[in-house]
């Protein structure tokens, strides 16, 4: 089974990383390439991991329908929370930035906000169409969650809808958004296509999924396009923001990592 999520230090302990293979999360120290320790506990597959804002714990989505807590330094799984309904996927996570609170999606339709020590649901709302990831501002008071063909914002506290930002495809039916982000001052979002090209039939070189796997900023106030980036040839599988805000960096299934330069 391929690989199926990534996480990188985004806090305090940039000097490790964690893959998923199979359904066990391994993490790996970037300096040697050794792998420290394996996180095993789940039974399907791992669609998604977050890293808390002090890079402590490390969160994982999964297929089985759980969303478990894991500490980095000794490996031990911290909590496991029940975070779908009977027969669910987990499909997001996101933590909120003061690291005390995590949004979860899964195919049960249900955006929930768990207490990340006591894993006690806080609050929930459902959402008309199906999500596939989740992002909560650096302000903590927006949850954007992606969808087919776009991308809907939240109050963090109430659920209440602020607005949809749509995703219209360049190529083929529907453009299915897995990889989302906000930038870290919180006045643009981002989001790319995570289409995925049928491996056994691929398309040719420059037709359909070569001009239809874009990324896209906008305006998170007003909604106005900012830039669309075009180049991957697959499915988008993750993106993120400089700290500075500057630089665009894109995952995807082709097989290649970009760097992009921010709109001014």
């Amino acid at each position: 089974m391929p690989n199926e999520a990534l996480a990188a230090g985004r806090g305090s302990r940039v000097d490790e990383w964690a893959e998923v293979v199979d359904v066990t999360v391994r993490v790996w120290n970037v300096e040697n390439g050794l792998c420290v320790r394996e996180l095993a506990g789940h039974s399907d597959t791992v669609f998604r991991m977050a890293l808390s804002p002090d890079g402590d714990v490390l969160a994982s989505a999964s297929a089985d329908g759980t969303v478990r807590f894991w500490s980095l330094s000794s490996g031990k799984e911290l909590l496991k929370l029940d975070a779908v309904k009977e027969h669910s996927f987990a499909y997001g996570i996101d933590f909120f930035p003061s690291g005390k609170e995590l949004a979860s999606f899964g195919s049960d339709g249900t955006v929930r906000i768990f207490d990340a020590a006591s894993g006690e649901e806080l609050r929930k709302w459902e959402i008309e169409r199906a999500t596939f990831n989740v992002a909560i501002s650096p302000d903590g008071r927006r949850v954007a969650c992606s969808r087919l063909m776009a991308v809907q914002i939240f109050d963090a506290a109430t659920g209440v809808s602020q607005g949809a930002l749509m995703f219209m495809p360049d190529a083929g039916l529907f453009a299915r958004i897995n990889a989302l982000a906000w930038t870290p001052d919180g006045l643009s979002i981002l989001a790319a296509d995570g289409s995925e090209e049928d491996p056994l039939r691929p398309a040719p070189v420059g037709f359909a999924f070569e001009s239809s796997q874009s990324i896209r900023v906008w305006d998170a106030s007003s909604g106005k396009p900012l830039a669309k980036y075009v180049g991957h040839v697959n499915a988008i599988n993750d993106v993120a923001v400089s700290r500075d805000g500057k630089t665009l960096v894109s995952a995807s299934a082709d097989g290649s990592i970009r760097y992009w330069k921010m709109p001014d």
